[in-house]
Protein backbone atom coordinates (compact mmCIF):
# COMPACT_ATOMS: atom_id res chain seq x y z
CA UNK A 1 0.00 0.00 0.00
CA UNK A 2 1.25 3.39 -0.71
CA UNK A 3 0.10 6.65 0.72
CA UNK A 4 -0.70 10.17 -0.80
CA UNK A 5 -1.42 13.49 1.51
CA UNK A 6 -3.23 15.93 -0.11
CA UNK A 7 -2.39 19.67 -0.26
CA UNK A 8 -4.75 21.51 -2.07
CA UNK A 9 -4.69 24.83 -3.72
CA UNK A 10 -5.62 27.05 -0.37
CA UNK A 11 -7.45 30.18 -0.30
CA UNK A 12 -6.48 33.67 0.43
CA UNK A 13 -3.36 33.01 1.64
CA UNK A 14 -0.88 30.55 0.73
CA UNK A 15 -0.33 27.70 3.67
CA UNK A 16 2.05 24.80 3.15
CA UNK A 17 1.84 22.90 6.29
CA UNK A 18 5.15 21.30 6.42
CA UNK A 19 4.96 19.82 9.91
CA UNK A 20 2.30 17.61 8.36
CA UNK A 21 4.20 16.60 5.42
CA UNK A 22 7.18 16.02 7.62
CA UNK A 23 5.64 13.95 9.96
CA UNK A 24 3.54 11.86 7.09
CA UNK A 25 7.26 11.74 5.23
CA UNK A 26 8.76 10.35 8.68
CA UNK A 27 5.56 7.43 8.48
CA UNK A 28 6.48 6.56 5.31
CA UNK A 29 4.20 8.15 3.12
CA UNK A 30 4.98 7.98 -0.71
CA UNK A 31 3.58 11.24 -2.04
CA UNK A 32 1.74 15.03 -0.93
CA UNK A 33 0.75 16.90 -4.13
CA UNK A 34 -0.23 20.00 -4.80
CA UNK A 35 -3.23 21.90 -6.94
CA UNK A 36 -3.72 25.31 -8.47
CA UNK A 37 -7.09 26.90 -9.40
CA UNK A 38 -7.35 30.53 -10.15
CA UNK A 39 -5.27 31.96 -7.39
CA UNK A 40 -1.85 30.27 -5.90
CA UNK A 41 0.18 27.64 -8.54
CA UNK A 42 0.82 24.21 -8.06
CA UNK A 43 4.04 24.53 -8.70
CA UNK A 44 5.96 27.14 -6.32
CA UNK A 45 4.34 24.87 -3.54
CA UNK A 46 6.00 21.78 -4.71
CA UNK A 47 9.40 23.38 -5.19
CA UNK A 48 9.39 24.64 -1.52
CA UNK A 49 8.12 20.74 -0.12
CA UNK A 50 10.99 19.58 -2.50
CA UNK A 51 13.60 21.58 -0.85
CA UNK A 52 12.46 20.70 2.85
CA UNK A 53 11.97 16.97 2.73
CA UNK A 54 14.36 14.38 1.67
CA UNK A 55 12.33 10.85 0.69
CA UNK A 56 8.53 11.59 0.12
CA UNK A 57 7.43 12.32 -3.55
CA UNK A 58 6.11 15.08 -4.40
CA UNK A 59 3.27 15.53 -7.28
CA UNK A 60 0.94 18.75 -8.98
CA UNK A 61 -2.29 17.54 -8.94
CA UNK A 62 -2.74 19.30 -11.41
CA UNK A 63 -0.95 21.88 -13.57
CA UNK A 64 -3.40 23.38 -16.16
CA UNK A 65 -2.17 22.93 -19.06
CA UNK A 66 -3.56 26.28 -20.84
CA UNK A 67 -1.89 28.12 -18.46
CA UNK A 68 1.67 26.76 -19.65
CA UNK A 69 3.38 25.64 -23.02
CA UNK A 70 4.14 22.33 -23.15
CA UNK A 71 8.02 23.36 -23.43
CA UNK A 72 7.30 25.76 -20.20
CA UNK A 73 6.06 22.24 -18.55
CA UNK A 74 8.54 20.46 -19.43
CA UNK A 75 11.69 22.82 -18.60
CA UNK A 76 9.76 23.08 -14.96
CA UNK A 77 9.49 19.32 -14.36
CA UNK A 78 13.01 18.50 -15.63
CA UNK A 79 14.34 21.57 -13.13
CA UNK A 80 12.27 19.82 -10.03
CA UNK A 81 12.98 16.28 -10.92
CA UNK A 82 16.79 17.07 -11.47
CA UNK A 83 16.93 19.38 -8.10
CA UNK A 84 14.73 16.95 -6.01
CA UNK A 85 16.63 14.21 -7.22
CA UNK A 86 14.31 12.27 -9.01
CA UNK A 87 11.45 13.14 -6.55
CA UNK A 88 8.91 14.84 -8.45
CA UNK A 89 6.06 13.80 -10.26
CA UNK A 90 3.93 16.02 -13.34
CA UNK A 91 -0.35 15.78 -13.20
CA UNK A 92 -1.52 17.52 -16.19
CA UNK A 93 -5.32 18.21 -16.77
CA UNK A 94 -7.36 20.23 -18.87
CA UNK A 95 -8.89 21.81 -15.90
CA UNK A 96 -12.35 23.23 -16.58
CA UNK A 97 -14.23 25.95 -19.21
CA UNK A 98 -14.81 28.26 -16.19
CA UNK A 99 -10.80 28.82 -15.79
CA UNK A 100 -9.51 28.36 -18.72
CA UNK A 101 -11.99 30.99 -20.31
CA UNK A 102 -12.03 32.69 -17.39
CA UNK A 103 -8.88 32.94 -16.34
CA UNK A 104 -5.94 32.20 -18.70
CA UNK A 105 -8.64 33.85 -21.73
CA UNK A 106 -8.08 30.64 -24.17
CA UNK A 107 -10.44 28.89 -25.50
CA UNK A 108 -11.18 25.45 -23.68
CA UNK A 109 -11.57 23.71 -26.80
CA UNK A 110 -10.68 20.08 -27.60
CA UNK A 111 -9.15 19.40 -23.47
CA UNK A 112 -8.66 15.31 -24.96
CA UNK A 113 -6.81 16.17 -28.06
CA UNK A 114 -4.59 19.14 -26.21
CA UNK A 115 -3.44 16.52 -23.39
CA UNK A 116 -2.79 13.84 -26.21
CA UNK A 117 -0.74 16.38 -28.06
CA UNK A 118 1.01 17.97 -24.58
CA UNK A 119 2.29 14.82 -23.45
CA UNK A 120 3.73 13.87 -27.05
CA UNK A 121 5.70 16.59 -26.77
CA UNK A 122 6.97 17.26 -22.95
CA UNK A 123 7.90 13.48 -23.66
CA UNK A 124 10.24 14.90 -26.84
CA UNK A 125 11.78 17.11 -25.27
CA UNK A 126 12.26 14.49 -21.95
CA UNK A 127 13.81 12.33 -24.38
CA UNK A 128 16.52 14.56 -26.40
CA UNK A 129 16.54 12.27 -28.96
CA UNK A 130 16.18 15.00 -31.78
CA UNK A 131 15.36 18.70 -31.77
CA UNK A 132 11.40 18.90 -30.58
CA UNK A 133 9.08 19.17 -33.80
CA UNK A 134 5.66 18.64 -33.64
CA UNK A 135 2.52 19.29 -36.12
CA UNK A 136 -0.83 19.06 -34.66
CA UNK A 137 -4.05 20.28 -33.84
CA UNK A 138 -3.24 22.11 -31.16
CA UNK A 139 0.26 22.51 -31.01
CA UNK A 140 3.23 23.22 -33.44
CA UNK A 141 6.39 23.16 -33.08
CA UNK A 142 8.29 25.48 -34.47
CA UNK A 143 4.85 27.97 -34.59
CA UNK A 144 4.51 28.57 -38.09
CA UNK A 145 0.75 29.95 -37.75
CA UNK A 146 -0.76 33.40 -38.29
CA UNK A 147 1.67 36.21 -36.96
CA UNK A 148 4.68 33.95 -36.85
CA UNK A 149 7.85 35.58 -38.00
CA UNK A 150 9.29 32.45 -39.88
CA UNK A 151 12.34 32.63 -37.48
CA UNK A 152 11.53 29.71 -35.75
CA UNK A 153 13.77 26.74 -35.36
CA UNK A 154 13.39 23.31 -33.62
CA UNK A 155 15.59 22.95 -30.43
CA UNK A 156 17.20 20.46 -28.34
CA UNK A 157 16.73 21.28 -24.45
CA UNK A 158 19.97 22.52 -22.92
CA UNK A 159 19.26 20.49 -19.47
CA UNK A 160 19.74 17.18 -19.66
CA UNK A 161 16.84 15.40 -18.06
CA UNK A 162 18.59 11.57 -16.44
CA UNK A 163 15.63 11.78 -14.18
CA UNK A 164 12.51 9.16 -14.74
CA UNK A 165 9.76 11.82 -14.36
CA UNK A 166 5.90 10.07 -14.22
CA UNK A 167 3.00 11.91 -16.02
CA UNK A 168 -0.34 11.10 -14.55
CA UNK A 169 -3.07 12.55 -16.67
CA UNK A 170 -6.52 13.68 -15.17
CA UNK A 171 -9.53 13.37 -16.80
CA UNK A 172 -12.90 14.69 -15.99
CA UNK A 173 -14.93 14.29 -18.72
CA UNK A 174 -17.52 11.82 -19.50
CA UNK A 175 -15.48 10.75 -23.06
CA UNK A 176 -12.02 11.01 -20.98
CA UNK A 177 -13.62 8.92 -17.70
CA UNK A 178 -15.00 6.03 -19.78
CA UNK A 179 -12.55 5.79 -22.47
CA UNK A 180 -8.88 4.92 -22.60
CA UNK A 181 -8.40 8.51 -23.70
CA UNK A 182 -4.21 8.03 -24.10
CA UNK A 183 -4.30 4.29 -25.34
CA UNK A 184 -2.08 5.30 -28.52
CA UNK A 185 0.55 6.69 -26.04
CA UNK A 186 3.54 4.44 -24.96
CA UNK A 187 3.33 3.60 -21.01
CA UNK A 188 2.21 0.91 -18.43
CA UNK A 189 -1.61 1.24 -17.92
CA UNK A 190 -2.93 1.82 -14.49
CA UNK A 191 -6.49 0.84 -13.15
CA UNK A 192 -7.89 3.96 -11.36
CA UNK A 193 -10.97 4.21 -9.29
CA UNK A 194 -12.13 7.36 -9.21
CA UNK A 195 -15.24 9.66 -8.30
CA UNK A 196 -16.43 12.37 -10.53
CA UNK A 197 -19.58 14.28 -10.72
CA UNK A 198 -21.39 13.45 -14.09
CA UNK A 199 -21.17 16.53 -16.27
CA UNK A 200 -24.12 15.88 -17.52
CA UNK A 201 -26.39 16.81 -13.91
CA UNK A 202 -27.91 13.31 -14.28
CA UNK A 203 -29.39 12.92 -10.80
CA UNK A 204 -28.64 16.37 -9.67
CA UNK A 205 -25.45 16.57 -10.00
CA UNK A 206 -24.86 12.65 -8.22
CA UNK A 207 -21.22 11.39 -7.76
CA UNK A 208 -20.48 8.31 -10.62
CA UNK A 209 -17.62 6.12 -9.38
CA UNK A 210 -16.15 4.19 -12.51
CA UNK A 211 -13.41 2.08 -13.24
CA UNK A 212 -10.66 2.73 -15.96
CA UNK A 213 -7.93 2.34 -17.34
CA UNK A 214 -5.78 5.23 -17.60
CA UNK A 215 -2.10 5.60 -18.30
CA UNK A 216 0.97 6.58 -16.49
CA UNK A 217 3.77 7.89 -19.08
CA UNK A 218 7.34 7.72 -18.00
CA UNK A 219 10.21 8.27 -20.88
CA UNK A 220 11.79 5.58 -19.09
CA UNK A 221 12.33 2.61 -17.52
CA UNK A 222 8.80 1.48 -17.33
CA UNK A 223 7.18 -1.31 -15.32
CA UNK A 224 3.64 -1.97 -15.57
CA UNK A 225 1.67 -1.26 -12.64
CA UNK A 226 -1.96 -1.88 -11.46
CA UNK A 227 -3.34 0.54 -8.74
CA UNK A 228 -6.22 2.02 -7.31
CA UNK A 229 -6.14 5.43 -6.87
CA UNK A 230 -9.09 7.68 -4.91
CA UNK A 231 -9.68 11.17 -5.96
CA UNK A 232 -12.25 13.33 -4.31
CA UNK A 233 -15.12 14.83 -6.36
CA UNK A 234 -13.17 18.18 -6.57
CA UNK A 235 -14.57 20.40 -9.61
CA UNK A 236 -12.46 20.97 -12.81
CA UNK A 237 -9.08 18.90 -10.32
CA UNK A 238 -8.76 14.88 -10.38
CA UNK A 239 -6.27 15.27 -7.38
CA UNK A 240 -5.04 12.13 -6.10
CA UNK A 241 -5.83 10.68 -2.28
CA UNK A 242 -3.91 7.48 -2.21
CA UNK A 243 -2.82 4.57 -4.66
CA UNK A 244 -3.13 0.85 -3.89
CA UNK A 245 -1.61 -2.07 -4.93
CA UNK A 246 2.03 -3.01 -6.15
CA UNK A 247 4.45 -2.97 -9.10
CA UNK A 248 4.02 -6.12 -11.69
CA UNK A 249 6.80 -7.19 -14.15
Amino acid sequence: MKLGLLGGYGGRTVHVPMDRIRHAEALGYDSVWTSEAYGADAVAPAAWILAQTERIRVGTAIMQMTARTPAMTAMTAMTLAQLSGGRFILGLGASGPQVVEGWHGVAYGKPVTRLREYVAIIRKILAREDPAVFDGDQYQLPFAGPGATGLGKPLKSILHCGEDIPIYAASITPRGVRGRVLSDLDGPRKVLRICATDSRGTGGGRQIRRRIRCRALHHRGHRRQRGRMHAPDSGHHGALYRRHGRAQP
